[in-house]
């Protein structure tokens, strides 16, 4: 069920407005996260109400997720903040506690807030978590009319980072520069997948730009188009998942993906063999044989003049 910080943000700034009342102890203004009903403009927004998100943002307790046993890098922890601005209240899973956090949620926020934005009505979001391990965090973020009742979806954007340099990641950093062959390897993967499940296509060259959303499970890449993008209405925001081990030839060597491709095992060197000489020498080729050694000649005695000879 979606969830709301704004039913204790609302309820929280029209205290404040309409009766002047003073701000409650921050155990009484967390937001009880239940979809407020009360269709309140979104211009009512008070600076107090920002104090309240602050309060729910301290009292909040930073989470990780179980590391694995094979994980290069921990997963890290993270916490669900809130941020308000205008008339969008957004949720997202703030890091915590790593040399990049302020980078990496700097970026949650402003993107999020940029396409909340375009949507141009009072918005909030939620989020899904779809990988936190190996230094890679990608997140999905769904985005909701605030005072739509029927808890419609108007859309989603998600967004990867390279935890260790806190950059948000493209999908053309997923791959070598110098090898452009998974423009078209991955389309033709995705229209192999439509056809299997009977999704109507409505071209048959499907964009695949820099900036096309994906998100990262467990060894895969997931490709998102946007409604009405590549197909009908009835298949919402359609998702392509990709498996990393079909697309490794293409991965750049600083690629995030590399975690979830194995080396290639190294073949054990031949063992050294005694040549059959017996065999018949192939065409074009002469054998080899090494030449018989010459017998050592017998030696000469020496003559013995210790012994007397009669005479």
């Amino acid at each position: 069920m979606k969830k709301s910080i704004m039913s204790g943000l609302i309820a929280a700034a029209a205290a404040i407005m309409l009766c002047g009342c003073q701000s409650a102890p921050a155990a009484e203004l967390q937001p009880s996260f239940e979809k407020s009903s009360k269709a309140v403009p979104a211009a009512t927004f008070a600076p107090e109400v920002f104090e309240v998100v602050k309060e729910y943002n301290s009292s909040q307790v930073a989470v990780s997720a179980p590391a694995e046993e094979d994980d290069i890098y921990a997963p890290v922890t993270i916490s669900r903040c809130a941020y308000c601005e205008n008339n969008c209240c957004i949720v997202y899973p703030a890091l915590q506690n790593q040399p990049t956090a302020d980078m990496i949620n700097a970026s949650m926020r402003e993107n999020i807030m940029a396409k909340a934005k375009k949507l141009n009505m009072a918005v909030f979001t939620e989020y899904r978590v779809e990988y936190n391990r190996n230094g890679i965090f990608s997140v999905r973020i769904f985005m909701y009319d605030l005072y739509d009742e029927s808890n419609t979806c108007l859309g989603s954007m998600a967004l990867t980072y390279d935890v260790e340099t806190g950059a948000l990641c493209k999908i053309s950093d997923l791959f070598d520069e110098n090898n452009q062959y998974w423009r078209g390897r991955i389309p033709d993967m995705i229209t192999a997948q439509a056809k299997d499940s009977d999704m109507l296509l409505l071209n048959d060259l499907l964009p695949i730009d820099d900036d096309r959303e994906f998100y990262i499970t467990e060894d895969s890449i997931v490709i998102v188009y946007n409604k009405y993008e590549i197909t009908t209405a009835s298949e919402g925001e359609p998702e392509f998942e990709i498996q990393v081990e079909d697309v490794k030839e293409y991965v750049g060597d600083d690629s995030v993906l590399n975690i979830f491709i194995a080396p290639d095992d190294t073949p054990a060197p031949t063992p050294e063999t005694t040549p059959d000489l017996t065999t018949e020498p192939l065409a074009g080729q002469e054998r080899e044989t090494e030449a018989s050694p010459s017998p050592a000649p017998t030696p000469t005695p020496e003559p013995d003049f210790s012994v007397e000879v009669d005479r």
